[in-house]
C-alpha cells in the first residue's frame, strides 16, 4: 500500500458543512444501522465488542480481484481480524499537505427563538430575559461567516390568548434561510415581541423542515423554563428526529433556571437524545457567550490525519470533523478519552464531483489503542454509501482503557477510469460515546 507521507493540523472549519439551528426560548441519525457490515471481532469472532484483538492478516483495502470496470454492491467485504499499525504507516519528516480542507456542504441556520411572555421577566441586572436574548443573536449575527445561509423562526410572538389551540400553533419562519443578511436579521430581531406561550417542540419540529435536506443539522436550545404545550415533550420530538436518521445534534443552554431542576433536566434530556451538550448561562453575559459557544459547535471542525500515530493531531469526542483524501491514504486521528468509555464512530464519505459516477472510495476504518486495534467497519467494493446525506452509524461499540484513542482511516479510489487515483473525496466522521 503506497501511503503518502503527510503533516496535517487542527483547525476550524467555517461551520461549511452543517445545518444548524439556533432556538432561543423563555419558558420552559443520520443513524442509520448497517448490522450486515457493522462488527467489531476477534480472530475466532467471539469475542465481544472492546475486547482486545490478537494481530491477525486483516486484507488491506486493494487486495481483491474485483474487477474495476465492474463494480458490484453486493461484493461488500464483511469485517474481519484486527489489525495493529503497520510498517508502511509513515513516520517523521514526511512533506507538509496544503491547508486547503477542499469544498464541503453548504452552511444552513436557522435562529429559532422564543418570545413567550416570560421571557419579559427582568432578571437582577434589571435587564428582560428577551432583550438579553437579542442582545446574543444580535452578536451572534456579527460573528457569523459571510458564506452561512441563515434564517429566523419565532414561536409565542403573535397569540397572547387562553385558547390552547391557538396558542401552542404560534410557530413562524419570518426570515427563510438564505444568504446572510446582517442588516435585514438585525431589523427582524428588533421588531418582535414577547407575548405568548411556548410551543417548543412544534417549533423544533417545524423548525427542521426550514432547512435543506442534506448535510449535518444542529440546533441551539436556549431556555429560562419548560415546554408549555407537551405533549409531546421536546425530548420526545428530538428522538423521533434522531430516529429518523436525520444526522442533528441538539446543544441546549439552561437561561438563569436557578432551582429548575425539571427544566434543566428536560434540556439534558434534549442534549442527549442528539449527541449534543448542555450549558448553563446564569445571566445575560454568559448567554451571550454560551450561545456563541454552542453555534461554533454547529459548524465540523477539521482535523486532519497523519500518516504516523504520534503526529495524529487531537480531537475532542462528540465532535464532528471533516478532513480532505485522495489516492491510496492511511491516515490516523487521535482522540482525548477516559477509561472504561463506550465509544464508536459515526462516518460518512462523499466525491469531491458527486456527479462523476465513474469513482468512488473504498474506506476502512479500524480503532487502536495501545497493543489493542479492532477493524470496525468496512464501505466494501461497491459504490453504495458514497453520497450519504447522514453519518453512518458504526453499530458495536470500544472499550476504552486509556486517555487517548487512535481511529486509522485507510482509503482507496476506485472505478472505470485511470484518473480516479487523482480525485478528491471529503470524509466526515465523530467519535460518539454511548451510554
Amino acid at each position: 500500500m503506497n501511503t503518502p507521507r503527510r503533516t496535517r493540523r487542527l483547525r476550524l472549519a467555517t461551520m461549511a458543512a452543517a445545518s444548524a439551528i439556533l432556538l432561543v426560548t423563555g419558558c420552559d441519525a443520520e443513524i442509520a444501522d448497517r448490522d450486515a457490515r457493522t462488527q467489531q471481532v476477534s480472530t475466532d469472532g467471539s469475542d465481544p465488542p472492546g475486547t482486545p484483538i490478537e494481530d491477525a492478516d486483516a486484507p488491506e483495502p486493494g487486495d481483491d480481484e474485483t474487477d474495476d470496470n465492474e463494480p458490484e454492491a453486493d461484493q461488500t467485504d464483511q469485517p474481519g481480524d484486527a489489525a495493529t499499525t503497520d510498517a508502511d504507516a509513515g513516520g517523521p519528516g514526511q512533506d507538509a499537505a496544503s491547508d486547503d480542507p477542499g469544498d464541503v456542504l453548504d452552511t444552513s441556520l436557522v435562529l429559532l427563538l422564543d418570545a413567550s411572555k416570560s421571557m419579559n421577566e427582568r432578571d437582577v441586572d434589571g435587564q428582560t430575559r428577551l432583550a438579553a436574548a437579542k442582545d446574543a443573536l444580535y452578536g451572534l449575527v456579527d460573528e457569523l461567516p459571510d458564506d452561512v445561509q441563515v434564517g429566523l423562526r419565532l414561536f409565542g410572538h403573535t397569540y397572547e390568548g387562553d385558547d390552547t389551540g391557538e396558542a401552542c400553533a404560534d410557530t413562524e419562519l419570518v426570515h427563510p434561510v438564505g444568504p446572510l443578511d446582517r442588516s435585514q436579521l438585525r431589523a427582524t430581531i428588533d421588531e418582535f415581541e414577547a407575548v405568548g406561550h411556548t410551543p417548543i417542540a412544534r417549533s423544533l419540529s417545524e423548525a427542521v423542515d426550514d432547512l435543506p435536506d442534506a448535510g449535518q443539522r444542529t440546533i441551539v436550545l436556549v431556555s429560562d423554563g419548560e415546554e408549555t404545550c407537551a405533549p409531546p415533550p421536546p425530548c420526545e420530538v428530538a428522538q423521533e428526529i434522531a430516529d429518523r436518521g436525520i444526522d442533528l445534534a441538539v446543544h441546549t443552554v439552561g437561561f438563569a433556571l436557578g432551582d429548575n431542576d425539571d427544566a434543566r433536566s428536560e434540556l439534558s434530556c434534549v442534549a442527549d437524545a442528539t449527541d449534543g451538550t448542555y450549558r448553563d448561562a446564569g445571566d445575560a453575559a454568559e448567554l451571550a457567550e454560551t450561545v456563541n459557544e454552542a453555534a461554533d459547535e454547529a459548524g465540523p471542525q477539521v482535523l486532519e490525519g497523519a500518516p504516523f500515530p504520534d503526529q495524529a493531531n487531537t480531537g475532542q469526542v462528540s465532535v464532528t470533523y471533516t478532513d480532505t483524501v485522495g489516492g491510496d491514504e492511511r491516515n490516523y486521528y487521535r482522540f482525548d478519552t477516559e477509561p472504561d468509555m463506550q465509544i464508536a464512530p459515526h462516518f460518512r464519505r462523499e466525491a469531491a464531483d458527486p456527479d462523476d459516477p465513474q469513482c468512488y472510495l473504498r474506506t476502512r476504518l479500524t480503532m487502536e489503542e495501545g497493543d489493542r486495534s479492532a477493524y470496525v467497519y468496512d464501505t466494501g467494493r461497491g459504490k453504495e454509501s458514497v453520497n450519504l446525506d447522514y453519518l453512518e452509524h458504526i453499530d458495536n461499540p470500544w472499550t476504552t482503557s486509556g486517555d487517548s484513542l487512535l481511529l486509522r482511516i485507510d482509503t482507496e479510489p476506485r472505478g472505470s477510469t485511470s484518473d480516479c487515483d487523482e480525485v478528491e473525496f471529503e470524509i466526515m466522521f465523530r467519535m460518539v460515546v454511548w451510554d
